[in-house]
């Protein structure tokens, strides 16, 4: 009957029957492996160790036939059944465990336990389920964990029999390939799963023999790998210093093995240089061929010598080319490879995670919540979700003296590295291209391609343990089905689901592949998927070859600063020019001409590196997100990094110019802002006028004026509504994104075209700052930032661009109350004004609590507002607080960076504000030598964004916009306002330079 009865039953209920009820010949119960005692819930390993039982007794079976067919084998009799339980995979614990815990629960809220103690009542249930009649019942109820335990355990079985077979085989090519190998040797240790596991659970493993000797075994063809390190030596011929190191690789077809690499560090500084030089070679080659997920573990600092340790995506086709969007120009440039640092996956509650070879550093927070077991070993264990550490402790980072040493520290070397390579790839092109060229060798060579991102799958399979998703197929079956989601957007997704289902049926992560010269694709059962690829891999590595060249090379060197900027945590403060120093010697006289030309050529440089779509236009920036960590992106519309402040300064330039080339460019740019208006795709957040939808109003009222387009006009009144929704949301309440500088920039435009709506909106911005003014010993100040719990200071996001915005309010309502609140305001930062600094605080930071001089902090940018303040309201304290305020920039503010934001052309602004306005402080001397020099500065050096290492920008506050437009303001101050203080069009603002097509 148990005959018959198992017969009728599938394969694997039929294992699980036999195991449990102990119809295997007898033999001893395996012990728990040494690997489970520490991981939560290895003491369950009785509920399983039937089934692993019956494996091991097969796979010891097999190895044992491998021992007596071969005389010289590199296996002992003696070691292997603890060999064989050391490379037992944690996955058949992972599998079972949710449901286990959840059963735990179950059985103590039903008060089925036994024990004094959580921990001994935890033992008792980990004895219970490990009887055969308490299994079954469970197995029962959870069929589809059964199978999938059966699946893993003959898996394990199947994949390490694989490998101790194609071992014994290979060992005399072994022994002779790799000079460590002593034939003499014997296997002593098998590290799996170091990889995905894919095609049956198979992975990469790490083998470790009695005499010291380690190598990597790979269960797939390393022709690739193979012909990589082919093409590194040809690199080396043809001259590229240093040469690259090779690693020695056999390839077998279907697998192959690879020498161990192993970690360690650099013996000189020197060597760290050539390292961080090879790093830039690397990046040269690795973008030629298309390369990409060449993450951190994937490289292993050996010495001087960076090694890459898997290539199987080295060569990876773009599975559909659409016309270049920001997206797709990223995915295009030198950051797909994957070596630079740049932020992936973040959401709102995380910056994201940095991955890359060059970047990334410990203490990251993983983007999403991970499984964590709290309460181990006890009845009260649950999974738990918690942000984690991320570790980042890889081998990718060179040591010198036990310090790694960051790539921020070697940027020059990188870059050198880069340049080198690229320009030897440019002079070698038609050989590389030829039909018996070293690409050649790769055209048959078998590459995976990524779909999707592997993490998307690995939490697939994670989730796809949850209990609910293990008593009926069917409810695992439309939990895979969300894979139909990201189709409804990428339709060739479509002709690759049922394969990844199948895959992930098997607890596989989906594989798929390509030849480099072929359109089709492969999936991990060998599955043709005919004309597949737009194109080969191999014909878009032949058009990314024909494509090199300076202005390519000139865009990924922009790829490289930048990325490498995001690594900085500097206050992005450069080293002082002394030619800027108050007692530096006088400089020739500039004429306007000559900083006209200068500015030109900053409008050339943003219409060269302009992406343009049919009649719009856009740029990638290096900008802040959410977080406020620097990441690489398409500019949003707003004025202090975004398309605005880009159209406001090509405007003026043509303009001042008289060149249509640029007010061409401008007014594209203004229309790609207002038809994502139009189509609700503005993704400026807030009300602000620097980092809201007050700065576009404020830009199109420039427009109107420069170009006298009423139309403008007519633009920035349909923002009124969404000003009008957000304004009771309003938590910044700043000039940089809240209802101040929403304020200040819709009473600019109130001076032109007042109305009730714009006079009610303006209104309610006040009331909004009002509400949430904190009253203090001194006054009153307001919590705008979130990044203290003390008011603010300044004109960006402290009190004295509020009291500004208050006052403005004031004069247009003529009522006092305003004009008070702005007053308390005043009084607050008095209160914190230190003499002995001649700077009112940054309250955010002790250390350098006096130290910024910048338009966002500190004395340039209080002094900016006192002189727009000094309009409404004349008193002794505001002219000495600008006196002050002029004074300390004079003495501090300059020689760092040319940005408006916090650098010399901001700076700047204050001394051309106040020359304007109290002629009194005799400021002209030193504005026009500090001009002068900040021009020559700008010559001889180039422009230095307000950004990390200087990295270009195209936006207006810290970037090239912004240092043109400073520059302008040198050049023609009557005709050219101040856009820091948020000032209107000047009066002597020609309109004859408007575009034709407006």
């Amino acid at each position: 009957m148990a005959a018959e009865r198992c017969a009728a039953e599938p394969e694997w209920a039929c294992a699980v029957r036999e195991s449990l009820e102990a119809r295997l010949p007898e033999s001893p119960r395996l012990a728990l492996p040494s690997h489970w005692k520490s991981k939560p819930g290895g003491e369950f390993w009785g509920f399983i160790e039937p089934l692993i039982r019956r494996a091991h007794a097969k796979l010891e079976a097999g190895a044992n036939k491998l021992l007596r067919a071969r005389v010289h084998v590199p296996l002992s009799r003696e070691s292997l059944g603890d060999l064989l339980m050391s490379c037992l995979p944690d996955d058949l614990l992972k599998a079972m465990l949710r449901t286990l815990v959840l059963e735990l629960n179950v059985a103590r809220l039903q008060e089925q336990l036994k024990g004094q103690s959580p921990q001994e009542r935890y033992r008792e249930f980990a004895a219970r389920i490990s009887t055969a009649e308490s299994a079954l019942a469970l197995f029962a109820e959870y069929p589809i964990l059964a199978r999938q335990l059966v699946s893993y355990a003959d898996d394990w079985c199947r994949t390490t029999l694989e490998l101790l077979e194609r071992l014994c085989q290979d060992w005399p090519l072994i022994t002779r390939a790799f000079e460590e190998a002593d034939p003499s040797g014997v296997l002593v240790g098998i590290d799996g799963g170091a990889g995905d596991k894919h095609r049956g659970r198979a992975s990469v493993a790490l083998l470790r023999f009695s005499t010291g000797f380690q190598l990597v075994y790979k269960p797939r063809s390393l022709a690739v790998d193979l012909h990589f390190q082919e093409l590194l030596g040809t690199f080396n011929e043809w001259g590229f210093q240093p040469t690259f190191r090779r690693l020695r690789v056999l390839d077998r077809g279907a697998y192959g093995w690879v020498e161990r690499i192993d970690a360690r560090g650099c013996g000189s500084l020197a060597e760290v240089q050539r390292f961080y030089r090879r790093q830039g070679g690397y990046l040269a080659v690795l973008y030629t061929l298309r390369a990409t997920d060449i993450h951190f573990e994937n490289i292993i600092a050996n010495g001087e010598h960076p090694t890459l340790v898997d290539l199987e995506s080295v060569i990876h086709p773009v599975v559909k080319r659409n016309d270049l969007g920001a997206g797709d120009f990223l995915s295009e440039s030198i950051l797909q490879v994957g070596l630079l640092p740049i932020r992936i996956w973040e959401n709102e509650s995380s910056p994201g995670i940095d991955v890359s070879a060059l970047g990334v550093e410990e203490g990251q927070l993983t983007p999403r919540a991970d499984p964590y077991w709290s309460g181990s070993g006890t009845d009260q264990m649950r999974m738990t979700r918690k942000h984690r550490k991320f570790s980042g402790q890889g081998h990718h980072r060179p040591t010198f003296e036990g310090r790694p040493i960051p790539a921020l520290e070697h940027v020059a070397e990188i870059v050198g590295g880069f340049e080198d390579m690229y320009r030897l790839i440019l002079s070698r092109r038609s050989e590389l291209l030829a039909d018996d060229g070293p690409l050649r060798r790769f055209e048959r060579d078998e590459i995976r391609v990524l779909l999707r991102p592997t993490v998307l799958y690995s939490l697939m399979l994670q989730e796809s343990s949850h209990p609910d998703f293990l008593r009926d197929e069917l409810d695992r079956e439309r939990f895979f089905d969300k894979l139909w989601v990201q189709a409804q957007e990428r339709a060739y997704l479509r002709r690759v689901i049922s394969a990844e289902k199948a895959d992930l049926r098997r607890g596989d992560i989906p594989a798929f592949m390509t030849l480099p010269g072929s359109r089709d694709l492969w999936t991990s059962t060998g599955e043709r998927l005919p004309d597949f690829l737009a194109e080969s891999a191999m014909s878009q590595v032949h058009a990314r070859l024909e494509d090199l060249g300076e202005g390519d090379l000139k865009q990924q060197l922009w790829f490289i600063h930048a990325s490498l900027a995001i690594l900085s945590t500097s206050n992005v403060e450069h080293e002082r020019s002394p030619a800027l120093e108050p007692t530096s010697a006088p400089t020739r006289h500039i004429t306007a001409e000559r900083v006209r030309r200068l500015a030109t050529l900053i409008g050339d440089r943003l219409c060269d590196v302009a992406m343009e779509e049919g009649d719009d236009v856009h740029w990638l920036g290096l900008v802040p997100n959410r977080h406020r960590q620097y990441t690489i992106a398409s500019l949003n519309e707003n004025l202090y990094s975004g398309t605005s402040g880009i159209a406001l300064f090509l405007a003026y330039l043509g303009q001042i110019t008289g060149e249509a080339r640029y007010t061409q460019m401008a007014h594209r740019a203004c229309r790609a802002i207002l038809q994502k208006l139009r189509e609700q795709r503005l993704v400026v957040e807030g009300i602000g006028a620097f980092e809201g939808l007050g700065g576009i109003v404020y830009t199109l009222h420039h427009l109107a004026a420069l170009w006298d387009q009423p139309k403008f006009l007519t633009d920035a009144q349909s923002l009124f509504r969404l000003i009008s929704e957000r304004i009771e949301g309003d938590e910044r309440l700043d000039v940089m994104g809240g209802a101040a500088g929403c304020l200040l920039a819709l009473s600019t435009l109130w001076r032109r075209e007042p109305s009730e709506e714009l006079r009610g909106l303006m209104l309610r911005c006040g009331e909004r700052i009002e509400q949430r003014a904190v009253q203090t010993a001194q006054g009153t100040g307001w919590l705008t930032t979130g990044e203290s719990n003390q008011p603010l200071t300044g004109l960006s996001h402290g009190a004295a661009g509020i009291a500004a915005a208050l006052f403005e309010l004031s004069a247009i309502e003529g009522t006092e109350r305003f004009r008070k609140l702005a007053l308390e305001g005043l009084h607050y930062e008095r209160s914190l004004f230190s003499p002995e600094h001649g700077n009112w605080p940054d309250v955010r930071t002790e250390s350098e609590r006096f130290a910024r001089f910048n338009w966002c902090h500190g004395a340039p940018g209080i002094g900016l507002a006192r002189l727009r303040i000094l309009g409404h309201e004349e008193t002794p304290e505001l002219r000495a607080e600008i006196e002050i305020a002029v004074r300390t920039t004079l003495a501090h503010g300059f020689g760092r960076n040319h940005s408006l934001c916090h650098g010399d052309l901001g700076n700047l602004d204050l001394l051309l504000a106040a020359n304007a306005s109290l002629p009194s402080l005799h400021v002209q001397g030193e504005l026009d030598r500090l001009a002068a020099k900040i021009v020559e500065d700008i010559e001889a050096r180039g422009a230095r964004s307000g950004l990390p290492l200087g990295v270009e920008t195209p936006g207006l506050m810290v970037g090239l916009s912004g240092i043109g437009l400073g520059l302008l303001r040198i050049a023609a101050p009557e005709r050219v306002p101040s856009v820091l203080s948020l000032a209107p069009p000047s009066a002597r603002v020609s309109s004859s330079q408007g575009p034709r097509s407006a």
